[in-house]
């Protein structure tokens, strides 16, 4: 029996730091701009949205491409055709993260977000909480974005109780 307990708090401590809160590691853009390094990418998406009185969530997917010069487009395929770019001033605020993100230039969202930052080995995990001064506060409540060679799941939540998941895989 001592045995098991012990082998059973083994395993707690192995698999802590995999399911490791973002949020307890706070960070700083420096740090994140020279370790999370991100490149031109082409993905499929899947995204679901959950809205607080809703019952049912809506889904989407398609195409997702990040080119460093030019931006973020989303090429949604189902359950309607439709493109969302992130490169024009229409898109700003979200366009500024996504590409900060990607871009690896945090200095650039710093001043809105309170960063955090873990990895370990090839998997890293990235969370933004938007200062009490920034506009952002007053709607969103953070974001965690989770990656290894590439962003493989966004998650946004929203202070309404919405929320916003998207999935990335080749």
């Amino acid at each position: 029996m001592k045995f098991l307990r012990l082998f059973f708090v083994f395993l707690l401590f192995l698999f802590s730091k995999a399911f490791a809160n973002v949020f307890d590691y706070p960070s700083s853009a420096s740090k994140i701009n020279n370790e999370l390094k991100l490149s031109d990418v082409r993905l499929r998406f899947e995204q679901k949205r959950t809205f607080k009185n809703v019952d049912k969530p809506v889904v989407s997917s398609g195409d997702f491409v990040f080119l460093k010069d030019r931006g973020a487009y989303f090429y949604t395929k189902f359950p309607v055709e439709a493109t969302l770019e992130y490169t024009r001033q229409t898109n700003k605020q979200a366009n500024d993260i996504i590409n900060a993100v990607m871009r690896g230039q945090f200095d650039k969202i710093e001043n809105v977000f309170a960063l955090f930052y873990y990895k370990e080995n090839s998997k890293w995990k990235l969370g933004l909480k938007p200062k009490n001064n920034a506009q952002a506060a007053e709607y969103l409540s953070d974001m965690q974005i989770y990656g290894e060679n590439y962003i493989t799941q966004i998650i946004i939540n929203f202070k309404n109780g919405n929320k916003t998941e998207i999935w990335f895989k080749k």
